[in-house]
């Protein structure tokens, strides 16, 4: 009888271990997918960033050109 319930209770554990094992793993996917956005929009940003230097660049272009005149 005693070992029967030490084999119910290793099976609880075991299952309580896979468990907390699959909820690992589902965190360490979230948190590679949310560095993967992070990264995503940071690319995102830095495009529009450097769209706007070069609108910037050629307002100022833009501006030379009106005063040489």
């Amino acid at each position: 009888m005693e070992e029967g319930l030490q084999g119910v209770l290793m099976g609880a554990v075991l299952v309580m271990f896979l468990i907390a094992m699959e909820s690992a793993l589902q965190a360490v996917d979230s948190s590679e997918a949310l560095e993967q956005t992070v990264e995503e929009r940071m690319m995102e940003q830095r495009t529009i960033t450097v769209q706007r230097i070069s609108e910037k660049e050629s307002d100022v272009f833009g501006w030379m050109k009106y005063l040489e005149e």
